[in-house]
């Protein structure tokens, strides 16, 4: 593992000396690198990919505890507050994302969790024909590279993206084997007092694989990571448009950074429709010039949840009373865009631990730090590939009783979108150590709480017609009263799991945790605590423009009304998914290669 950067073939706006492309891509994140992968695998393409960010392909990028947003600060990411949020009091929730090829696949905490299949089928019952699970799969399998699955039916070793489930955990306070005197006399040893054995007791069944289709609904479980071989974060960048593929395909593909499309092109034919016949683009540099690009064949837009309705709405395609405020010529009335914003809105309640049992000691104990980057550095192994949370639970708020959790036979069916988990709780071995009621003596420990299916909806819009400005981000989280009852179950069943750990023996204590037994208090908690947990989605959602959530885009991605522009990132979910979202995302722009390929098959280039 060698610690310096390859040099990269990016071009810059002004370098772009062609005007006409087959396809051009705005947006080089998590499903821009995977769509230009799949299209410029045909010789004689010409292939644009537009990306705000830069390669920043560093070593310490590929690091994965150090590549994660809240260690690797600012040079791949960007952030800015929300609205406000009434539900929080007036406090806004921070608002962050990738800004680098890859996008938020750089910066992320790497699980990889495909949902479960009532997900899918879900869409598929909405009318969205082709987006059932099982027509699905082949797309996850395509892409997906398991370095340490058995289960091959469900997990693919041909597709770039490389993909593993830890065999051994790194924290005590998720599970472990300790030596005790029964061990030296013979007797088998005792499982650590752990977040595995406390979800157990309070009876929730544990998996080792989270993907498996047929798993149960709610449970504990193993998650797996987009992490290599050789240690390193896997990147939708790092995967599907390494050095090797920049550089073969560069008679066909051009990768240009720090570029921002300023609007579509976006004309009437002569029989009175709508088409995009290309792109203004324009460097980051405030004051730049445009710069202009014709596609022959299709404009793809992945820029994101923020990013993708936001250049819809430049270039005049959304609510038309809000492009009428800024002056923003009207060509499609298009309400859905920027509209029916979801995102997984979270808390964590926090506990101390020992110091050597959290990750806290690796910034408090220099030394603790060295030994984890020797090993890192000569066996790409130890604390430095650690995953943020080494499990996950999913569970419904239906099935919380005083006593745990009450699963029966009929709850399990993981193909039925009635049984769909309403939130998740994470075992993290950090939290915030600055609140002045910590023990600086000790570590610090979090169980990480996630609505998977909010109700509540916010909106993005611009803030002006300045591309460069960032856009109002009305999060609206709480607006829906089952959003509460739900982060209420959560914050119960995260609690439980700390008391069933300290009666154990684990030596765990509270430090930001409400009363459970008064909902008041509780309430109080999340008005204080809550926050974003970065998974935006459904802006620019598949359905029907005229659904009581009205839709952007059809099932094969084209923004309704407008010829040649689809659009392919988390954007287009139905709703949130109640799983991770890089996994989803990655799905959907293999899809929307698959689509674009096969109806520009019969096209014959000499």
């Amino acid at each position: 593992m060698w610690p310096f950067s390859e040099s990269y073939p990016e071009s810059s706006c002004e370098a772009v000396v062609e005007t006409e492309w087959d396809y051009i891509i705005v947006g080089g994140g998590t499903s821009g690198c995977v769509i230009a992968n799949r299209l410029s695998e045909e010789p004689g393409v010409k292939v644009l990919l537009v990306e705000r960010g830069r390669a920043a392909n560093t070593w310490l990028s590929r690091v994965p505890l150090l590549s994660t947003n809240f260690v690797a600060g600012k040079s791949r990411s960007f952030s800015f507050p929300s609205e406000p949020v009434a539900q929080f009091d007036g406090r806004p929730t921070e608002i962050v994302g990738g800004r680098a090829l890859g996008g938020t696949s750089r910066i992320n905490s790497m699980m990889y969790t495909r949902g479960i299949p009532a997900e899918y089928n879900a869409w598929a019952n909405s009318g969205l024909e082709g987006w059932s699970y099982h027509e699905l799969l082949p797309y996850f399998l395509k892409s997906q590279n398991s370095i340490e699955s058995k289960y091959s039916e469900f997990h693919s070793d041909l597709g770039e993206w490389q993909v593993r489930a830890h065999t051994d955990y790194f924290f005590p306070s998720t599970a472990r084997q300790v030596e005790t005197p029964l061990l030296l006399a013979g007797r088998p040893h005792i499982e650590r007092h752990s977040v595995i054995k406390a979800a157990k007791s309070l009876g929730l069944p544990f998996y080792d694989d989270l993907n498996l289709p047929m798993r149960p609904v709610v449970g504990c479980s193993k998650t797996h990571f987009t992490i290599d071989s050789e240690g390193q974060r896997h990147s939708t960048f790092h995967a599907f448009l390494p050095l090797s593929i920049a550089m073969s395909r560069r008679d066909r593909l051009t990768i240009c950074t720090s570029t921002i499309a300023r609007r579509l092109d976006i004309k009437s034919t002569p029989d009175g429709n709508l088409r995009v016949e290309g792109v203004f683009l324009q460097s980051v540099k405030p004051g730049s010039s445009a710069t202009y690009v014709r596609a022959r064949r299709e404009v793809i837009v992945a820029s994101g949840a923020l990013g993708s309705p936001c250049l819809l709405m430049l270039s005049g395609v959304g609510p038309c009373a809000h492009l009428q405020e800024l002056g923003i010529p009207v060509l499609k009335d298009l309400p859905g865009v920027g509209s029916n914003l979801q995102d997984h809105v979270g808390l964590s309640t926090e506990y101390s631990v020992p110091m050597d049992e959290s990750l806290l000691g690796l910034l408090k104990r220099p030394l603790s730090f060295l030994r984890a980057l020797w090993k890192y550095v000569t066996k790409g192994r130890g604390l430095l590939i650690s995953p943020i949370a080494e499990v996950s639970i999913f569970a419904r708020t239906a099935l919380l009783a005083p006593g745990g959790v009450t699963v029966n036979s009929e709850d399990t069916d993981s193909s039925d979108p009635a049984h769909l988990p309403d939130f998740e709780v994470m075992p993290t071995p950090i939290a915030d150590p600055r609140p002045p009621e910590f023990d600086r003596s000790k570590g610090t420990f979090a169980f990480t709480i996630a609505i998977l299916r909010p109700k509540s909806r916010g909106s993005v819009r611009l803030s002006s017609s300045d591309p460069l400005e960032h856009p109002v981000c009305d999060m609206n989280y709480f607006a829906s009263p089952e959003d509460w009852v739900n982060m209420r179950a959560a914050i119960t069943l995260a609690v439980r799991l700390s008391q069933c750990m300290r009666e154990s023996g684990y030596p765990i204590e509270d430090v930001h945790v409400p009363d459970i037994s008064d909902d008041a208090d509780i309430d109080k908690f999340i008005k204080e605590y809550g926050r974003s947990l970065y998974h935006y989605t459904s802006t620019c959602r598949m359905g029907d423009e005229n659904d009581t959530f009205p839709g952007v885009v059809d099932a094969q991605l084209r923004v309704h009304g407008i010829r040649g522009l689809r659009v392919a990132d988390a954007s287009v979910f139905p709703t949130v998914p109640a799983t991770h979202t890089q996994a989803p995302a990655v799905v959907v722009a293999e899809k929307c290669a698959d689509m674009v390929k096969k109806q520009w098959a019969h096209i014959q280039r000499i």
